[in-house]
């Protein structure tokens, strides 16, 4: 499986379409699947202030995160009592410059050619991962995931005639590439919230989470 992800504007594309995606599948086979459990569950009378996790139960977790590299994220997972599930996630921080103000000439052009000052640097990441939860407590899941991170960087500069960019500002596409990214995390559920956090190798970023169920 490749993920190689190298224009910002297309990854930014596929983490939409993968999004809306996977959660419309996630979501039909949780659908699917509940009606099924309705009778058992109307048999053991369970009150609903009991674990989320239980054995014999399978609960689908979905949430929003935000991580500190900084990235805004999207999870499913899977929740059982000392059983393994599935864990997806996809995530983005979303700062790649408009398009039009990114120029492809070297910074040596820049600063000797122009004279231009460089005033800053920008970062975007994306990030698919995959792995799997392990219940180890009614209320507690490990996370363990492997993914690929894309991390590209924009060096901003200062245009002292006004034509490049937007505002005197403008770019160049620095550092761009991929990288592993490896995740280690716990989720808690509470009733009907779950909660994440977990820390993330490929962009040295702490992510939390919350959410809810499919089912």
């Amino acid at each position: 499986m490749n993920f190689i992800l190298t224009q910002p504007s297309k990854a930014k594309t596929l983490f939409t379409i993968l999004l809306l995606l996977f959660s419309s599948f996630v979501y039909c086979e949780a659908t699917n699947g509940s009606s099924s459990n309705d009778y058992s569950e109307n048999i053991d009378s369970k009150s609903s202030h009991e674990p989320i996790s239980g054995d014999g139960q399978n609960k689908v977790s979905w949430g929003l995160e935000y991580g500190t590299a900084p990235t805004y994220g999207f999870y499913v997972a899977t929740a059982s009592k000392s059983k393994t599930g599935f864990y997806f996630d996809i995530k983005s921080s979303f700062r790649s410059p408009d398009e039009k103000d990114v120029y492809k000439f070297s910074k040596t052009y820049a600063t000797s050619t122009l004279g231009d000052s460089q005033t800053g640097t920008k970062t975007n990441y994306v990030s698919i991962n995959g792995g799997v939860v392990y219940g180890i407590h009614d209320n507690i899941s490990l996370i363990g995931a492997l993914g690929i991170v894309n991390k590209t960087e924009y060096l901003s500069f200062y245009d002292n005639t006004g034509i490049l960019g937007s505002g005197n500002t403008y770019y160049i596409k620095g550092e761009d590439k991929n990288s592993i990214n490896a995740i280690l995390g716990a989720m808690f559920y509470i009733e009907k919230i779950n909660l994440k956090i977990q820390y993330e190798s490929g962009v040295s970023s702490v992510a939390f989470g919350v959410g809810g169920f499919f089912n």
